[in-house]
């Protein structure tokens, strides 16, 4: 496995082609990511909030 990730990196400076750096978010950023996403889920029916707690429930059996 380490040798294809390395041939891939030689590949990518040999065409030329950026580095792949994943993207750096912060917890903030995650969370409102996350209830955004919870709310847009819910809205569409396909996930309800559960009653007990802040967590969003699956609705597709």
């Amino acid at each position: 496995m380490s040798l294809a990730i390395c041939s891939q990196i030689i590949w990518d400076r040999a065409l030329g082609l950026g580095l792949e750096r994943p993207k750096s978010v912060t917890m903030d950023w995650l969370e409102a990511y996350c209830k955004k996403a919870s709310s847009a889920y819910i809205d569409r029916g396909v996930a309800r909030p559960c009653n007990d707690c802040n967590i969003v429930v699956c609705s597709m059996q």
